[in-house]
């Protein structure tokens, strides 16, 4: 996926010139300037996807330690009654009352266990993977921005001494 800065919507291109003219123009005077490991860090901390993925790994990691557990399925109880009325000859009908209590329990056989633990290994995996795919795409974006910052500073900069020199002359 790439990004060109020149098929953003106006209000976009907007936003982003007058983030990198505030810290092309103001940050310098005001603080010490910012590294590309600073910038990387900044960007991990913010980017929502990179946030969704570190989520993801969160569930998958969860998922995991659910495969460990001895038993899987937890156990099911099940309580029932019923009243019912019973024709006796001879007698006027009764009403019965019927109770029934179970448990069950699911049981894995046949590598089941086995086969769910090596799934969730596996999602485990392919989520650590796209985790830092998307981590490597926002740091691929920002050190492309970081570098436009850092032309656009020495452009600056350039300016300013070609303008010095001129008026010097």
């Amino acid at each position: 996926m790439t990004f060109d800065f020149l098929d953003w919507s106006p209000g976009r291109r907007a936003i982003v010139v007058s983030l990198l003219l505030h810290g092309v123009v103001v940050l310098p005077a005001m603080a010490a300037p910012l590294t590309l490991d600073q910038a990387w860090a900044l960007a991990e901390a913010a980017n929502p996807t990179l946030q969704t993925a570190r989520a993801n790994l969160a569930a998958a990691e969860g998922q995991l330690t659910d495969t460990r557990g001895f038993l899987w399925n937890n156990p099911e109880l099940q309580v029932g009654g019923v009243r019912r009325d019973v024709p006796q000859p001879g007698f006027d009908n009764q009403r019965l009352r019927e109770w029934n209590v179970g448990i069950s329990q699911s049981f894995e056989i046949a590598g089941q266990q086995g086969y769910r633990r090596e799934a969730a290994l596996q999602e485990l995996a392919a989520v650590q993977s796209t985790l830092q795919e998307t981590r490597l795409q926002v740091r691929a974006e920002v050190e492309q921005r970081y570098v436009r910052v850092l032309g656009l500073q020495l452009r600056i900069a350039t300016e300013e001494q070609a303008l010095k020199l001129v008026e010097d002359a």
